[in-house]
């Protein structure tokens, strides 16, 4: 695999593992707010919808040649990214707390 097709994949591993934290946290109410066989249904139904949609854009991009650093990477950034959204939504509830109080 060429060094420039394996940057993009690297890129577009950490872009889109990224973006499925914040879709996941986007979710959040509609996987944990509800009845555990729908938050199995959707929890399982959203990831597999990500993945195989990365696959194929994976496909696209190197032919299909997946590397394991890739899919850690995309892992390690949507950890990342989940917890990240998770103190912005801690921090923006705070602040709407602390907005009424003084309203």
């Amino acid at each position: 695999m060429e060094l420039k097709v394996q940057i993009i994949s690297i890129i577009f591993s950490i872009l889109y593992g990224s973006l499925y934290g914040l879709i996941y946290n986007f979710n959040y109410k509609f996987l944990y707010k509800t009845l555990l066989r729908y938050k199995i249904l959707n929890n399982f139904l959203l990831s597999t919808n990500i993945f195989l949609i990365y696959f194929i854009i994976m496909l696209k991009i190197n032919n299909g040649d997946l590397r394991i650093l890739f899919i850690i990477l995309m892992l390690l950034s949507f950890i990342i990214s989940v917890r990240l959204t998770k103190k912005a939504r801690k921090f923006v509830k705070f602040l709407k707390i602390k907005n009424k109080k003084n309203h």
